[in-house]
């Protein structure tokens, strides 16, 4: 399967054209700047990049390092119902300096709906024992196999990634 990060623009739209991202089979979605919005406004911006058909997952949703940098804030409950309106996905990323799904919020999407993909967000070969981390924080969360992405079937992926 072909994917890609994708960036969540400061007005909601996706930094790849609508060509090049026709030509993945998913795309993990992810606000990398502009933090400081208020809660409203943040939270319109996700709705909005997930308005698009080839917005597949919502990266680390809140934007927070921990130690580091909070998140920024969002209405969470209020972009779940949108994600599963959308037929969206959430993502727990399982850096260390991220666990972003908070276990609270991996919740909230999971009433929803929502399916999680539980992700390394590795930037080398290294880092793929981090996984770990998320899958503690599903289990944190409450969440079963069956609310977990990475648990399905290829052809129910297959199948649940075409919008």
């Amino acid at each position: 399967m072909k994917s890609a990060e994708v960036d969540i623009l400061a007005d909601g739209t996706l930094d790849y054209s609508d060509e090049l991202l026709r030509a993945l089979d998913y795309t993990v979605c992810s606000i990398h700047s502009r933090f400081a919005f208020e809660k409203d406004k943040q939270t319109e911006r996700i709705m909005r990049a997930m308005d698009n058909r080839f917005f597949t997952i919502l990266g680390h949703a809140t934007g927070r390092l921990l130690l580091k940098r909070p998140g920024y804030e969002i209405d969470m409950e209020r972009i779940a119902r949108h994600a599963k309106q959308c037929g969206c996905f959430f993502e727990i990323n399982s850096s260390p300096d991220r666990l972003d799904l908070s276990a609270e919020n991996a919740r909230v999407a999971a009433e929803i709906g929502i399916l999680i993909a539980i992700s390394t967000d590795a930037h080398s070969v290294h880092e793929f024992g981090t996984i770990r981390y998320g899958i503690e924080q599903a289990r944190r969360a409450g969440l079963e196999k069956a609310s977990v992405l990475n648990c399905q079937p290829l052809e129910t992926l297959t199948k649940l990634f075409k919008r």
